[in-house]
Order: structure tokens, then sequence, then C-alpha cells
């Protein structure tokens, strides 16, 4: 497949009820965090003010859920965590013509907590990038639209390439003007 194409897996129905869960007790403990999947409004709002004042920065990533693997969820996540979502997780894809494939990755698209597992695995490694720099700044993310200080986005862009993603650069921004966010486009605060 070429590198930008994703691929949605249909799971297996009762995976899917448990991924599902999951899903959504990551979903509400980001809430602790302030960050607010249940609205991308925040993302776009917070990319209008950035390309007004060229303080935050606006990533976003490509191939993003089909890029989390499993040695990085070995790296990250808490032990009961990594079991309860390595036990549901597809191990493999049919192919229509049979043949099985072995799965790297995590979750694909159609898997029942991969926007969230997303969401949460960006979050904490852009607020690690943001610990170490001392900088407290806005961190927001939906997803694989991630929104942080445009002072800390060249190390956060880093952090993710070193653990295995590329970023979309034809939606990336941090020194021009130009933000966007969840499907929404600003030059100096209009929407374009």
């Amino acid at each position: 497949f070429p590198s930008h194409d994703s691929v949605v897996n249909i799971e297996p129905e009762m995976n899917m009820f448990i991924q599902k869960g999951i899903g959504t007790v990551i979903r509400n403990r980001l809430k602790t965090v302030n960050i607010n999947i249940n609205d991308q409004t925040i993302n776009q709002q917070l990319a209008q003010h950035a390309s007004k004042t060229n303080s935050l920065a606006t990533i976003d990533l490509a191939s993003a859920s089909d890029s989390i693997s499993t040695r990085l969820c070995f790296d990250l996540l808490p032990k009961p965590w990594l079991d309860l979502i390595m036990a549901c997780r597809s191990n493999f894809t049919t192919l229509p013509d049979g043949k099985l494939i072995p799965l790297e990755k995590v979750a694909s698209m159609g898997n029942g907590f991969c926007f969230e597992l997303e969401t949460l695995l960006f979050w904490a490694l852009t607020k690690s990038v943001a610990d170490y720099r001392d900088n407290s700044d806005t961190i927001s993310v939906y997803g694989d639209d991630i929104i942080c200080s445009s002072s800390i986005a060249p190390d956060v862009i880093e952090i993710l390439r070193c653990v295995g993603f590329d970023t979309n650069t034809d939606k990336t921004f941090y020194d021009s003007k130009f933000r966007e966010s969840c499907g929404k486009h600003y030059y100096e605060g209009t929407i374009s």
C-alpha cells in the first residue's frame, strides 16, 4: 500500500464491544487532563487563535492509526492497560483472498478504541516534551490533530518521528500565519 493509505479493518463483534468500552474509559480519563474528544471545536478555536498570534502550532500526522506499534504501547502503557488492550486487539487481518496478515500495529481504523488510544499517546508524548522544556502552555489533542506551543513544535515533531510517526507536512504549521486543525483552515484569524 502507498505510505499514506489507511486500511479499515472490520473487527470481530465481541472484540468491538470490549474495544468500545475501553475507548469510553480512555475518553473519560482524558477529560481529567482537559482533553475533551467529544468536542473538536476546541482545537478549531485554538487553531484560529494561533493563526493570529503564532503562539501555537498545529501538527497533523500521516497514517497515525496505522503507525501505533505494539512496541510503543509496551513502552508507554501501564501493564494492566497494556494487557487489556493486547487481549482484545486483532492480531491479524484476513485479505479478500483468504490470506492472513499478522499485524504489528495495535489498532487500525475500525477498532473501537483506536481514536481514543492515539489521542492519549499523542497527548502523553507532547506533554512529555512540554514538561521537559518547562513549558506549561496549552496542549490540545484530537486524534492525530495536535496543538502545542510553537516553541516546542520542532521537538514534538522529532519525538513523534523517533517513535514511528510521520508528520503530514501539508497540514502542520508553526512558523506562518496559517493554521489547520480538525478540518478548519485559518489565515490571520480568518477562516479560509
